[in-house]
């Protein structure tokens, strides 16, 4: 009777085939881990740009006063309740801060930021004394290799 089996050489070559098929199904898998990792930074990334940016939409557009003479890496305003604040960008850190003209109290709202812009339309009054308007807002964010720009437009109701 003669017996069937598998011999030493084609054993070897099984073995090998199957820990290349491993490794690359472990390389792919790797590769989705990494992917996934930065495309999970950009959008949490993203996910707090337009939330910062709509809590300035909503303080803008109810805003009792908005600045119209600084520079274009902040908005200082004067909010409906009242409050004395400034949305600023400081480039260096890429933060974007709100801050507490009153108490002079600072706080850290959005990182990953490369650039952002407050660019005011201004116009005068009765009285002859500027006032903003609108504000366009322009936001960049940077994480990794990836960027990704949020804008908006922003009437300030109180001057209609």
């Amino acid at each position: 009777m003669k017996r069937s089996a598998f011999t030493l050489v084609e054993l070897l070559i099984s073995l090998t085939i199957t820990a290349l098929v491993l490794v690359a199904a472990g390389m792919a898998f790797d590769a989705s881990i990494m992917n996934y990792q930065a495309n999970k930074a950009m959008s949490d990334a993203f996910i707090r740009a337009n939330q910062v940016l709509m809590r300035m939409t909503a303080d803008l557009r109810s805003a009792q006063a908005v600045e119209p003479s600084e520079p274009n890496s902040q908005c200082t305003m004067i909010t409906a309740a009242g409050d004395d604040i400034t949305y600023r960008f400081e480039a260096d850190e890429e933060k974007i801060y709100l801050d507490n003209n009153v108490t002079s109290e600072s706080y850290i709202l959005c990182g990953n930021i490369s650039s952002a812009n407050f660019d005011r339309i201004a116009a005068v009054n009765d009285a002859n004394l500027p006032y903003v308007k609108n504000v366009d807002i322009t936001l960049t964010v940077d994480v990794g290799s990836f960027t990704q720009k949020a804008c908006t437009s922003v009437t300030v109701r109180r001057n209609l």
